[in-house]
């Protein structure tokens, strides 16, 4: 049997199916990866999942009508002013 050659187009053109096949491949392995962790459930995360529902279920959030306090409280320090200081001038 002898050698086919090939030309310079046809060798461009196989080329390019390599890198396609390849970079197909290269995709369907990362899906097959992501697919195989994501069914795989940690403990750990589980846990801290049961948590943090627990927590939400304990201290639940306020309602509409509620004030609930704010967050940073005026300073009563000496030397903190208030916000419209340059008002009472």
């Amino acid at each position: 049997m002898g050698w086919i050659a090939i030309t310079a187009s046809d060798a461009l053109a196989v080329s390019m199916i390599g890198v396609i096949l390849l970079g197909t491949g290269i995709v369907l392995l990362i899906v097959l990866c992501i697919r195989r962790a994501a069914s795989r459930r940690d403990a750990a995360v589980d846990s801290l999942l049961e948590e943090v529902a627990e927590a939400e279920a304990a201290h639940p959030p306020p309602k509409r009508g509620d004030n609930p306090k704010p967050r940073n409280p005026p300073s009563t320090e000496p030397w903190a002013k208030d916000g419209d200081w340059w008002k009472n001038s």
